[in-house]
């Protein structure tokens, strides 16, 4: 696929394959629009990916995109923050709250949104850097110690007797 001259590939941490089901979902219909489109040479499907290389995910492409539809957090979206790409995520509450004005959101379930998100951010060096400074300084807003602390202070005050004066 190319956009303005520019050649993109879809990297996926999946292996989209007829016959696999991936916790439920059937991915023939996948495998068989990929062959309808002839996207095949477009797509890069690493297959799953050992958390201590996902780094070098992150350092090989030019943006994330995160389509999730439903979410409990978005780490991968920190992280994403975290390895300098811009971002763009599905527009729910759970991931604007993590990325704020760190990325561009489009519709849940609207292809034709994400790809002008897309094309946008991949064209527009400008705002590719505003959303990479925007997504540095988001990340400093999170951090395990900070968690975790919060999470032993919280337990302290459910403790029995620690309420009784």
């Amino acid at each position: 696929m190319e956009i303005t001259g520019r050649r993109v590939q879809l990297v996926l941490t999946t292996d989209l394959r007829r016959g696999v089901s991936y916790g439920g979902y059937d991915a023939a219909q996948a495998v068989s629009l990929i062959e309808k489109l002839k996207l095949k040479d477009d797509l890069i499907m690493l297959g799953p990916v050992a958390y201590q290389q996902l780094h070098n995910v992150y350092k090989a492409c030019n943006l994330f995109v995160c389509p999730s539809y439903a979410e409990s957090f978005g780490h991968p979206l920190l992280e994403a923050m975290a390895s300098n790409l811009p971002v763009i995520a599905a527009d729910l509450p759970v991931h604007r709250e993590i990325c704020q004005n760190a990325a561009r959101y489009f519709s849940v379930f609207d292809e034709e949104q994400l790809a002008d998100c897309a094309a946008q951010v991949l064209l527009d060096a400008p705002l590719r850097a505003q959303l990479v400074k925007a997504g540095q300084q988001r990340v400093q807003e999170f951090s395990w110690d900070a968690h975790v602390k919060g999470l032993i202070e919280l337990i302290d005050q459910t403790l029995p007797g620690k309420n009784a004066q």
